[in-house]
């Protein structure tokens, strides 16, 4: 790990069903160790949208700020300056972590397979099903859509809800036991692939006082939007398409990722304070999604032993950063997709087609995580890459 850092965990048993735990959530230890650039990694997808104007730091926020958040303990800690930050700012450091370490985390130990939205993935599947919604989902408050919809390698569908504090404990577990509980039951799936529904948070200490500690649960409000027993197949491709725009975002290519997320004239949901898109705007995206794509030659790098497309970015820190005993200066982000998928990517953009059986190979996997000569890195599949090094200039 190149910035290991360990934190508490605490699966609430007795919030499941008969106690009714995932194979993979019994007998883990009570402290892991985490890599905090392994987690900056997947910040960068999780918090980008996958349709957005203008120009968006989001996708390289986390390896700018956060890198400074983190004190030099083996613990993971939060700096003095970072404890004092705006509240506003706090917040948003509080989401972005509970976000990124817990789904970090889930992600192995459930071995997810692709994550979207959850507003987007209501969007979408209801487009593929032809339904009208009516569920009363908002963006905010009680009945918001929740963060993620995932499913893993064996076809079920999670609905996960991220909370992230550095207030106290007692808050985060308030947290998932109020809002976060009625958010990760706005999405329900038949009992035939339907996996866990979790709400999972996280305080982060500071520099002295309680120790950082991610908690799950598992409580059983109502739902509100249902998919049905023959929308399964639906559903995965819905996630599969938010997912790729997440992944061409991140690596660089704005246009091709709205493109991909929305092939088709979006209309208006009011219930999820969607607006309708005129089909002047829907050429307009194409058209830029395609001129992207089409101008991808200059944006290619290699790693382990493979072509990606994508962004090579070189930051200068802010200010200089200590790690094993060395001062850096510099850190180093590739991001890309592979060259192979990256043609199927221009293949779908070019028939404005959408995510089907046939393209989900080539864009969910297993999540890995590990460091190579200095490189922190992180895979998706077989398609999705990212990685970070510092640098002394």
């Amino acid at each position: 790990m190149l910035l290991p850092r360990s934190i508490n965990i605490d699966v609430v048993a007795s919030s499941w069903p008969s106690s009714n735990l995932p194979p993979s959530f019994i007998g883990i230890p009570s402290t892991e160790d985490v890599d905090v650039a392994a987690v900056l990694n997947l910040i960068g997808v999780l918090t980008t949208p996958p349709l957005s104007g203008g120009a968006s730091l989001s996708e390289l926020w986390a390896f700018v700020r956060y890198l400074f958040a983190i004190t030099e303990d083996s613990e993971l800690r939060l700096t003095r300056e970072f404890i004092d930050m705006d509240p506003h700012q706090k917040t948003i450091l509080s989401d972005d972590f509970g976000m990124g370490f817990t789904m970090h985390w889930l992600a192995q130990k459930l071995n997810l397979q692709a994550a979207c939205d959850g507003r987007y993935f209501i969007e979408n599947h209801l487009q593929r099903v032809g339904g009208v919604y009516s569920g009363g989902t908002a963006k905010r408050g009680l009945g918001k859509s929740p963060d993620f919809i995932a499913y893993d390698s064996l076809g079920k569908f999670h609905v996960i809800e991220c909370k992230g504090t550095q207030s106290s404990i007692q808050y985060r577990n308030r947290q998932l036991r109020e809002s976060g509980m009625a958010q990760k039951r706005t999405v329900v799936f038949p009992p035939s692939v339907a996996g866990e529904r979790l709400c999972a948070g996280i305080f982060v200490a500071g520099p002295d006082g309680d120790e950082s500690s991610m908690r799950i649960v598992d409580p059983e409000p109502k739902s509100k939007y249902s998919v049905k027993e023959s929308e399964s197949d639906e559903g995965k491709e819905a996630i599969a398409q938010g997912f790729l725009a997440k992944q061409l975002r991140t690596a660089g290519f704005p246009g091709a990722a709205a493109a991909v997320a929305f092939p088709w004239q979006r209309r208006s949901i009011e219930e999820l304070e969607i607006r309708a898109e005129t089909a002047a705007d829907w050429e307009l995206r194409y058209e830029r999604g395609t001129a992207e794509i089409d101008a991808f030659q200059d944006r290619r790098f290699s790693a382990i032993g493979r072509d990606f497309v994508g962004r090579r970015s070189i930051i200068e820190l802010p200010k200089p950063i200590a790690i094993r005993g060395n001062t850096y200066k510099k850190v180093e982000i590739r991001q890309g997709i592979s060259r192979a998928n990256f043609e199927d990517v221009r293949a779908l953009v070019g028939r404005r087609g959408n995510v089907n059986s046939d393209n989900i190979r080539n864009i969910d996997g297993i999540y890995k995580v590990g460091e190579k000569n200095g490189r922190a890195w992180m895979m998706i599949g077989e398609s999705f890459y990212s990685d970070m090094r510092f640098r002394h200039s």
